[in-house]
């Protein structure tokens, strides 16, 4: 792959730019950034829209045609064009057997500021006044990626020695990408443990969500905001609940609740791709807890103050 490389950041992690004479050897141009991570999700970009060159174009373009760009995993994917509805609000991936890969919104896209001040120059393919269609993956086992039957060193394919004979890879995806320890790793949550990735792991990752139209989601807000008063429900009753225990045993019981929420959240992640907001959660369990338990004491400290 003909690119050069910028360094990495939490929004942008792996970043292209295009290079003379790339778009005439490479039968598409598209964007290499790997995304950033959202609680046990991580965010991927799938496609960016350069606002100035696609305005006054049509609704459907080729890829890299009137300011489309998809990215690495769309493209592997077999993605052939990118719908995008009148009021640039949002985009349509599509095969070219006429497949949706994917459809979703596109979101403008925030200038990142380093801490110097100046505008991050990381992802050059994307900046500010563009809009970018971004999925929460979510990653399979390192197990999966790493077996040797799915992993071959680059001169196994093209190398002297190579063991892989010729047509053994046809209509399969190959990803060609730097798996070398310590080199182009990133740090990724799976479940509660962090754990290093290659970043041709992470696209594997997107293209295996396309093509098993694995669909990670928020849960609504109604649903989150019921579940907030649940939980703040569940600090206030193990506060006032049997006043004579002990304050070990009750904060006890919230580690207990609270431990048992995360699984909870965790199983839904990994069953049904929903993602829960486990900070607002949290927070609504302690604060009442904590409310409840300055009320109490109050109340106990006006009852005991003698009458006139």
């Amino acid at each position: 792959m003909a690119a050069r490389f910028s360094s990495a950041s939490e929004n942008c992690w792996l970043c292209p730019v295009l290079i003379d004479g790339l778009s005439e050897a490479a039968s598409g141009v598209g964007l290499l950034c790997i995304g950033g991570r959202l609680a046990y999700a991580s965010i991927a970009p799938l496609a960016v829209l350069k606002i100035a060159a696609a305005a006054g174009s049509g609704g459907s373009g080729t890829l890299g045609d009137n300011g489309r760009f998809p990215a690495l995993g769309p493209l592997a994917a077999g993605a052939a064009t990118l719908a995008i509805d009148q009021g640039l609000q949002q985009l349509t991936i599509v095969t070219d057997r006429g497949q949706t890969l994917w459809q979703g919104p596109l979101q403008h896209v925030r200038p990142q500021v380093e801490s110097s001040g100046e505008l991050s120059k990381d992802c050059p393919l994307v900046s500010a006044g563009d809009r970018v269609a971004e999925a929460m993956i979510r990653l399979a086992p390192l197990v999966a990626w790493r077996d040797p039957s799915r992993r071959h060193d680059f001169e196994e394919v093209a190398g002297p020695s190579a063991a892989i004979k010729p047509g053994q890879l046809d209509g399969k995806i190959v990803l060609v990408g730097d798996a070398r320890p310590g080199n182009d790793e990133f740090r990724v949550l799976q479940g509660l443990r962090p754990e290093l990735r290659h970043g041709v792991e992470l696209h594997a990752d997107v293209v295996n969500n396309l093509l098993q139209e694995v669909h990670v989601r928020r849960l609504g807000a109604t649903p989150q905001f019921l579940l907030m008063l649940v939980l703040a429900g569940a600090g206030g009753w193990l506060r006032v609940f049997r006043p004579a225990t002990s304050v070990l045993a009750r904060r006890l019981l919230v580690f207990a609740v609270l431990s048992a929420y995360l699984a909870l959240t965790i199983v839904i992640y990994a069953s049904h791709g929903v993602l829960l907001n486990t900070a607002y959660h949290i927070g609504a369990l302690l604060l009442s807890y904590w409310l409840l338990g300055r009320l109490t004491l109050h109340w106990r400290q006006v009852s005991r103050e003698p009458g006139p």
